[in-house]
Formats: C-alpha cells, sequence, structure tokens
C-alpha cells in the first residue's frame, strides 16, 4: 500500500466506478460548503476531462515519503541547509517540521497522509472539517507555493513560476539511491498535479 496523488478523480470514475463517482460528487459537495461557510468560494469539479498530460511518471509511493517532503520543507522555511536523512531516522519524528507543523499554516504541513483533498481555490487558512474525508483541505494554489519555496533546496531548476518539459524529463530520470530520491520524486508528483489542478479546476486527491 502506498500514496497515490491524482487529479480529475470525478472524471476518472465516471468511466470506471460510478459508486465513487458519486461519493466523489458528495465530498465535492461538502468541500464547497465548507468553503462557503468561510466566505472561500466554491468550484465545479469536472465530470469530464481530457488526457491531462501529467509528466511525473511515478503516480504512487511509499506514505513515509510524503514526511520527506515535508522535512525538506520545513528545514528550507526555517532557513536550514538541507541535508539527505540519515539511514535509520524516522522523518516524521523531525523537530524542525513538528514544530512548523504546529503553527497550523503550511497546506503541506497540515493535511492528512494518506487522503484528502487540495482545491483549485486560492485561500490562506486550511479548512479543517470533519464532515470531509482527511478533516483537512488544502488549496492547490498555495500548495504549489510552498513547492516552490522548498524546490532550489532539492536541486530542482524553475523557469519563473513553471517546470520546463527538460527539467521534467531530468527528474523522470532520477536515479534509486540518488540523495533526496525521496522528496525529488514526492514533489514533482506533488507538482505535477498542482500545477494541472490550477490549469483544469479539478482537485488534488490523496487516496
Amino acid at each position: 500500500m502506498g500514496l497515490a496523488v491524482s487529479v480529475g478523480s470525478l472524471s476518472e470514475f465516471n468511466k470506471l466506478d460510478g459508486e465513487a463517482a458519486e461519493w466523489i460528487e458528495r465530498e465535492v459537495a461538502q468541500i464547497n460548503q465548507a468553503l462557503s461557510e468561510r466566505s472561500y468560494g466554491s468550484f465545479l469539479e469536472p465530470s469530464e476531462l481530457p488526457e491531462l498530460g501529467n509528466r511525473c511518471s511515478l503516480s504512487s509511493y511509499p506514505y513515509s515519503w510524503l514526511h520527506y517532503l515535508r522535512r525538506a520543507y520545513a528545514h528550507t522555511k526555517a532557513g536550514m541547509t538541507l541535508e539527505p536523512l540519515p539511514d535509520g531516522v524516522n522523518a516524521a519524528d523531525d523537530t524542525v517540521t513538528l514544530d512548523e507543523s504546529a503553527k497550523m499554516e503550511s497546506h503541506l504541513l497540515c493535511h492528512s497522509d494518506a487522503e484528502g483533498f487540495f482545491v483549485p481555490i486560492d485561500f490562506p487558512e486550511i479548512v479543517f472539517d470533519d464532515r470531509i474525508a482527511g478533516s483537512m483541505v488544502g488549496s492547490s494554489f498555495r500548495l504549489q507555493d510552498e513547492l516552490r519555496t522548498v524546490a532550489g533546496a532539492l536541486g530542482i531548476t524553475l523557469e519563473g513560476d513553471g517546470l520546463s518539459d527538460a527539467e521534467a524529463d531530468r527528474l523522470n530520470a532520477t536515479e534509486v539511491g540518488s540523495p533526496f530520491e525521496r522528496e525529488i520524486w514526492t514533489w514533482f508528483s506533488h507538482w505535477e498535479t498542482t500545477r494541472l489542478s490550477i490549469a483544469h479546476s479539478t482537485m488534488v486527491f490523496y487516496m
């Protein structure tokens, strides 16, 4: 089992699984209710989408990899030089990450590890609501901003606010055992899903 990060979930489930599509529609309705209660607006999840062109060749990975990316972000946010995590050390126990998470400001850090959504609306504060899967809803816009913050520390080059096809190809060639392998793949999968989420007004879905 591992974390799968995807976009266009309603469109895909409409083709494959009617019950799952109905569940997504209910979640969208509840998310919109929670957003409206906070005056954050609402969105319409597309029921049909074209091939989106996700450039990341890895769509799922161990749940633990997410904690490596969170650690990288927290250390960068704290102004620290990022070093690879030593073998045998649990990234989820990193004190810098825990301290940054306690501020309840980061859409990357303050989210379920295994389920839930980031939505294509720009809002500052994470939405906490037990009526929604994962209990926390983040913004695709804010998550992408946080990915920009940590990109340089992982050796990822952005052109302006975007990731070039050439750099995407280089990330897809990341070798097993290379420095920051887990962080790079996790960053790349999140970058691509937030990019597509914003471009096509569709949720990022953790499952």
